[in-house]
């Protein structure tokens, strides 16, 4: 695994549910089965997924004797590279120059001959539908080399994504048990972070801090780089100097400092401004009307809005747009286009959806004047009259 963060905090709940699910049994044998137990980690982009992969890797690396591996699964030459490593580390022979195909393979007989219990994380396999997702990961994952009894006995897998729990447990036939769901930080748990981060030393939680987090949505790639700005100036600044200059220029201050990468991570990983620019991307190939959503959505309060507030002002952004409003099947299909990267969650027991504040800066900050002024314009005249008669609505149903 990557090296342990000295910073990492709170989580304790999610660590306990990978414990639970995801170490050996006592007599050191997996459910009976197939294939190895396989868990997942889904969330928004930037929520802390491979953080919280890297952690239970190491407070669990005890309980797996037969070793804890790691690969990158966004593409199949990032697995490539992560395979020729582990392999290199094992003093197994294995060169760049290989075929992807043979060096993978040789990494599972690895595995499937081990006779004690071993963990392999398989990080960032964000493309999980049939037609995009790295052969690598279908094999890790799906493949036959997983029929092997030893495998079935011994092996663990956890995968982190950015799919959602029900894609994510479509693609790998799995349950929603088998997939936990990573939230931002609490208000608490963020400001700890940033104080432990920015070697804030104390007790008490830091007012300031608890400000900066709330700002931020307590979305942990956010605080990190919030951090690792006020860890490199020459001279001291506190949350609240930092917390004034964003207000002031927003996204271009977290564009100043990335990260550093865990692990064998693609560089747009590394600050908030570009991890959900390929996101958007995507949405605009696969999708025009869920372009628009997302734009549309951008401009809502960050708090559960329901869905159908959404359809007048789409179908006033364009013909194309307006067949997909008309139809309550193809918006759940350009709903479910943003759900897939977790641009937008939905809660489908009261219809509504939300935005995290950090997307909606992205979007915005990515649309044309004339655009933004068109969108602005169309939701003051249909969204809060909107918004009062559904309030007004289900008081009176309550009543």
């Amino acid at each position: 695994a990557p090296a342990r963060l000295r910073a990492f905090t709170g989580r304790k709940t999610h660590l306990a549910w990978l414990k639970r699910n995801l170490t050996p049994h006592q007599n050191g044998e997996n459910y009976a089965g197939t294939s190895c137990c396989t868990k997942t980690v889904c969330g928004l982009g930037g929520c802390g997924k491979t953080s919280v992969a890297v952690e239970f890797a190491w407070e669990c690396e005890n309980l797996f004797p037969g070793g804890v591996f790691w690969i990158n699964g966004e593409s199949d030459e990032n697995i490539h590279v992560s395979v020729v490593e582990n392999l290199t580390l094992l003093n197994i022979n294995a060169e760049i120059s290989e075929k992807i195909d043979d060096t993978l393979n040789r990494f599972l007989a690895f595995l499937s001959n081990k006779k004690h219990p071993w963990l392999l994380v398989v990080d960032n396999a964000d493309e999980l539908e049939d037609g995009k997702c790295p052969t690598g990961v279908k094999k890790i994952c799906k493949g036959p080399w997983q029929r092997k009894d030893s495998v079935s006995k011994h092996g663990h897998i956890l995968l982190t994504t950015r799919q959602t729990v029900k894609e994510t447990k479509t693609f790998l036939k799995l349950s929603s048990d088998d997939c936990l769901e990573l939230k931002c930080f609490s208000e608490e748990e963020g400001a700890l972070f940033l104080m432990q981060r920015a070697g804030v030393k104390g007790n008490d939680l830091n007012q300031e801090a608890i400000n900066l987090v709330k700002e931020l949505g307590a979305l942990p790639l956010a605080l990190e780089q919030a951090a690792a700005y006020i860890s490199a100036l020459p001279i001291h600044i506190g949350f609240k100097t930092y917390l004034e200059k964003y207000r002031a220029v927003k996204l271009s201050l977290l564009k100043q400092q990335p990260v550093t990468a865990l692990s064998i991570e693609a560089q747009y990983r590394l600050s908030v401004h570009t991890t959900w620019l390929m996101n958007l991307e995507f949405v605009r190939n696969k999708s025009p009307a869920a372009e628009t959503m997302l734009n549309i959505a951008a401009f809502v309060p960050e708090e559960d809005n329901p869905i159908d507030i959404i359809y007048p002002i789409l179908s006033e952004l364009g013909q194309e747009e307006e067949e997909s409003a008309h139809c309550e099947f193809d918006v759940a299909s350009t709903l479910k286009v943003l759900c897939c990267y977790c641009l937008i969650s939905v809660n489908e027991e009261t219809n509504e959806f939300r935005v995290h504040k950090l997307v909606q800066e992205v979007v915005r900050e990515s649309l044309t004047p004339s655009l933004k002024g068109k969108i602005n314009n169309l939701i003051p005249m249909r969204w809060f009259d909107r918004i009062i008669n559904i309030k007004c609505v289900d008081v009176f149903l309550r009543l």
